[in-house]
């Protein structure tokens, strides 16, 4: 998979080599890309630009994917406790603090950002409500994007930014630190009780 990633979007005939910072939307707001993949905050980027624009899910590998998926930005998807906080003696009272907060996210502003706020002023088309019904419902929280054990992920990075494509050897190298990294962190949930 990572060996495809890395060919289709270092082909240069039809994807941008992304040098400079927001390149891609430089070239998507001149009307000179077809797609541009970004987060939900560049739709109210574009709703000021001319260029007409809608919303569609990532495209499924294959014809075989049963559904769509779609990576939560990881600077969004996780909250932490403090750790000077008593976590074994108040960890029913951080629960339920934690737990409605994610409702009142979920059932209160989830709604009024996503159908007041995208649908009602940014979106230009009605198919982009569909779609983003799509992406919503097909959410994954990849603890990877959280935790990047071993430095996997930022090395498999590293390799791209460098134009390598040995990614079976990165992966190998980063292996036995991944596996520590996975062990010590169970092993951090484990005393959490």
């Amino acid at each position: 998979m990572i060996q495809k990633i890395h060919e289709l979007s270092s082909n240069t005939k039809f994807t941008l080599n992304n040098t400079i910072p927001n390149g891609t939307q430089i070239v998507f707001k001149a009307n000179r890309a077809l797609f541009d993949m970004n987060g939900f905050a560049e739709v109210k980027l574009l709703r000021e630009e001319e260029v007409d624009f809608g919303l569609l899910p990532v495209p499924k590998y294959d014809e075989a994917q049963k559904d769509y998926c779609h990576w939560v930005a990881w600077s969004h998807s996780a909250l932490v406790v403090p750790s000077d906080i008593d976590v074994a003696g108040d960890a029913g009272f951080i629960g339920t603090v934690l737990e409605a907060m994610h409702s009142e996210s979920r059932y209160r502003l989830r709604p009024a950002f996503f159908e007041t706020t995208l649908n009602g002023k940014f979106f230009r088309d009605e198919q982009s409500a569909d779609m983003l019904e799509i992406i919503l419902n097909h959410c994954f929280y990849p603890i990877i994007g959280i935790k990047d054990f071993g430095y996997l992920l930022g090395s498999l990075q590293d390799k791209i930014v460098a134009g390598g494509n040995d990614f079976a050897s990165v992966i190998e190298s980063r292996e036995p630190q991944v596996r520590k990294d996975i062990e010590d962190f169970i092993g951090q949930i484990e005393k959490l009780g």
